[in-house]
């Protein structure tokens, strides 16, 4: 689950399970109300010398860690069932985590009722919250209700634990806040105003969302089965071995168009394996699959004939363009309340 940590206004919050960075743009220069995670193969400098292109250590600031959080099997509370919580409960369900959901059934907005009737994964209590004994076991909190005092009171609570706590409206009382997101199978991109601007954020992340090529998700999904067989066919961590694997599984992204990478199957996989790894080469979609030829046309079939964009090099164009959308909003953000966090 993406998420954006704040510092804490008393301890910090205890990190709960494995925290992996999920590909952050923390802090472009000039920028500091925007950020940007994604799961992609760029590395944080690339991007960042990207959009920045000038080192100016004392402007980074303002900004929030990026990370992609871990909350497979974690506990999860959320304290309110209403419009705000059901959107808490379908990005933590999306995260694998269990969720524990404390709420009058009479404040059930209709999503959050589908959501208990539809998953074991939710253990409903219909009532208010208690106090600190509700939080025995719990790694991490949400609140949405509409109490500030009652949210305030919770998220004291939270902190002298170290549970980590996000209360819907209250910035000061959150460690971390919830961007607007593009999902698309294990594609996940957040886009952060930390706070500032929530309509802001969903207007850049549609832009993005548009930018993105078609079959995204399934071709990523396609690419992470293909690198799990290679690393069966050619084992080891690190060494020559791992960097020959990293040029091959670069060269096919960067060779084969999306929309290409999705059409894999268990067939295909095999014999790019075979005529590819292990012939130093990546082979055509074509030779692949004769049967696709049609279905998508590969890269050097296309070429010097108009053929689109490859994603790899269109990330810096995308960039750009955020760059831009990202300028708009800062001349904006004055006029723009905050509606969410």
């Amino acid at each position: 689950m993406p998420v954006e940590m704040r510092k804490a206004t008393a301890d910090p919050p205890r990190p709960s399970g494995t925290l992996s960075v999920g590909g952050g743009l923390e802090q472009p220069r000039g920028y500091p109300g925007l950020s940007i995670s994604s799961f992609s193969p760029v590395t944080n400098s690339q991007l960042y010398s990207t959009l920045c292109m000038a080192s100016n250590i004392s402007a980074l600031s303002g900004g929030s860690l990026l990370l992609a959080w871990q909350l497979k099997d974690k506990h999860v509370l959320i304290v309110g069932g209403g419009d705000v919580a059901s959107g808490r409960i379908e990005s933590v369900l999306v995260a694998d985590a269990k969720i524990t959901l404390i709420s009058p059934r009479a404040g059930l907005h209709s999503l959050t009722k589908r959501f208990i009737e539809a998953t074991d994964r939710i253990t409903y209590h219909d009532r208010v919250f208690n106090g600190a004994e509700d939080l025995g076991g719990i790694d991490m909190v949400l609140t949405a209700i509409d109490d500030v005092e009652k949210s305030r009171e919770i998220c004291a609570l939270c902190r002298s634990l170290k549970i980590p706590v996000n209360v819907a409206d209250i910035p000061s009382s959150c460690d971390f806040y919830f961007g607007s997101q593009v999902r698309d199978g294990p594609l996940q991109i957040m886009v952060s105003t930390n706070g500032q601007s929530p309509k802001l954020a969903n207007i850049i992340r549609r832009k993005i969302e548009e930018s993105l090529p078609e079959h995204a998700g399934e071709g990523i999904e396609k690419v992470g089965i293909l690198r799990s067989k290679l690393k069966e066919r050619a084992p080891g961590v690190g060494g020559e071995v791992g960097k020959r694997r990293m040029r091959w599984m670069i060269d096919v992204c960067n060779s084969w168009e999306m929309e290409e990478l999705a059409l894999l199957d268990d067939e295909m996989m095999v014999k790019l394996l075979d005529d590819g790894w292990e012939k130093n080469r990546v082979p055509k979609l074509t030779e692949v699959a004769p049967h696709a030829r049609g279905t998508a046309a590969s890269k050097s079939d296309l070429q010097g004939q108009g053929s689109p964009l490859p994603f790899a090099m269109s990330i810096p164009l995308m960039y750009g363009v955020i760059t831009g959308l990202v300028f708009t909003a800062g001349l904006v953000t004055g006029s723009v309340r905050s509606t969410r966090h």
